[in-house]
């Protein structure tokens, strides 16, 4: 996704910050006018991840996840259950790094439990979408290190009304767009990384990114099989 992300969304004169909104929360740093070797690249933590896992749990004949966030707008945000998940090493930890969905529910259940309290679905939903919003959020305060000058966002949490509105508040005046608004539908990005991956791999371009992945060097990814 950086990769996809730097060919995409850089800028000459913007610094920029590429989120996407899937199972994990990830975004790409694109400081102004650099190269792809100056971005920041990272899973923040959950997306979308809990809030579907409960919607399947406590909504068993619903589509499997919160429609536009509307249950979870009918809930409270559980501010000791905040506390407690956010308080876990892997958020304060710089990156490269990276999560996964098994371990963001895991995390989550383990809190509510050791809080040994029956909360509401909604706001249980509530909570989840608070919690990603916050650790985007802090993410982009202490761990990228430049405030950036807008934010693009892309994924199926656009979709989620109740977590945008959580980012919306903890951006100020900061802008606030859609891949759509730039000319890459949200719902798409992933696929067109891959593609712009693919076309890398056939033009014979590295595409992976060190800063974002540990990597010791830059390598072309993927190979070609030709047919029989």
């Amino acid at each position: 996704m950086p990769f996809a992300d730097y060919l995409l969304f850089r800028h000459e004169k913007l610094n920029r910050i590429a989120l996407n909104l899937g199972g994990i929360a990830n975004l790409t740093f694109l400081p102004a006018g650099q190269g792809i070797e100056a971005l920041k690249a990272f899973d923040t933590g959950p997306g979308n991840c809990v809030s579907d896992y409960l919607s399947r749990m406590h909504f068993p004949d619903g589509p499997g996840w919160d429609e536009n966030g509307a249950i979870a707008a009918r809930g409270v945000v559980i501010e000791p259950l905040v506390k407690k998940v956010l308080s876990h090493p892997y958020f304060s930890r710089p990156g490269p790094k990276s999560t996964d969905g098994p371990e963001m529910i895991r995390l989550f259940t383990n809190c509510v439990a050791e809080i040994g309290r029956n909360f509401p679905p909604e706001s249980l939903l509530r909570t989840a979408c608070h919690i990603s919003a916050e650790s985007i959020l802090s993410a982009m305060r202490t761990l990228v290190g430049r405030w950036p000058d807008e934010l693009i966002v892309s994924g199926g949490g656009v979709n989620n009304q109740t977590l945008m509105s959580a980012l919306r508040q903890g951006l100020g005046d900061m802008p606030l767009r859609t891949t759509d608004e730039l000319g890459v539908l949200s719902q798409a990005k992933e696929a067109v990384a891959f593609a712009l991956i693919a076309a890398a791999t056939l033009d014979n371009v590295p595409a992976n990114v060190p800063a974002a992945t540990g990597a010791r060097r830059a390598v072309v990814l993927g190979s070609i099989t030709p047919r029989p």
